[in-house]
Order: structure tokens, then sequence, then C-alpha cells
């Protein structure tokens, strides 16, 4: 078994930011009916006594326990692209249509839109066209690139999360 980095709530919510992991997933797989209490913790804000929040012993066990499950989900949602279910088009780029609903799959664990323009650089507009207009020009255009850039960075996000040991932060 590989030795495990231990982090403070604070570094686990910087890192699940920058890579817009979503809490109300994580919220979820620890037994969570709502968000808004786990994000309560990783925010800080004061409680009725006017004291920071923090994560409690029994969240910290449980988000020891969900994230290599998180991890594994992750690498489940990889991207394959099909040269063979690929078209292209008449300026010669290759288009994988059968993406479509694998990405919007990634949507459950990671904020999509945000992934999207960071990895692979679509905007807003071209995310829609592609994901969500069945009947547009632009349905369905994932090239190679883009699952290279997606999969490399899911298999980023569960590395670390593979690895990481949430630990009590006692300087709050």
């Amino acid at each position: 078994m590989t030795q495990k980095e231990q982090v403070s709530q604070d570094d686990l919510y910087e890192f699940l930011k920058e890579h817009d992991v979503k809490i109300s997933r994580l919220a979820e797989m620890i037994g969570m009916k709502k968000p808004e209490p786990l994000m309560s913790c990783f925010k800080h804000h004061n409680d009725w006594h006017g004291r920071p929040r923090k994560l409690n012993a029994d969240h910290i066990a449980a988000l020891n326990e969900a994230l290599p499950r998180l991890s594994e989900e992750l690498l489940n949602c990889r991207l394959k692209f099909d040269p063979e279910r690929a078209e292209t088009n008449t300026w010669g780029s290759t288009y994988d249509k059968g993406l479509v609903e694998p990405i919007k799959r990634i949507g459950n664990y990671l904020n999509i839109t945000k992934m999207l323009e960071r990895v692979a650089g679509w905007h807003n507009g071209k995310k829609c066209a592609v994901l969500s207009r069945p009947n547009g020009k632009m349905y369905g255009c994932v090239t190679k690139d883009d699952t290279v850039a997606i999969n490399k960075e899911l298999l980023s996000i569960a590395g670390v999360l593979e690895r990481y040991e949430l630990v009590e932060d006692s300087s709050l």
C-alpha cells in the first residue's frame, strides 16, 4: 500500500475548487442529504456561537472513505475515442459523436462547463452546441485531442484524491 499524503480540509477544498469537483457529489457520498453543511465547514462559516466551522472526526473519516471511491468513479468516466465510430468532416477534422453521453456523465462529478473550458478550451456556447443541441452542426464534435485532454484531467484528479488522507486541522 502506498503512503497517503496528509492534507488539511483547506488544502483538500482548494484542490476540489481548482479542479471543479462538485462538493454536492462528495456530500452525497458521505451520506449528507444536503451539501450546505459540508460547504459551510470548508468555507469556515461561523456557527451560532461565532466560531469558524470545521469538519468533525466523523466527517473526516467519511471523507477519507469517500475520496478513493470518488477517484475510482472518475477513472470509470474516462473516454474512449472510437475511430470506427468517428466521422470526418469536409475540413478533415475527425469527431466521435458517441462521446457526448460519456462526457455528460462526467458532469455528475465535476462542473463540466468549467472543466471543459479549462482543459479543452471550450467556451459555454461550444459546450452547449456540442453536448446539448442534437440538430445543430456542432453536436458531437468531440476530437481525439479533446478526449486526451479530458482523460488527462480525470487521471490527474483521481490520482491525487487516491493519495490524499484528510487529517484534523488543529489550528482552527
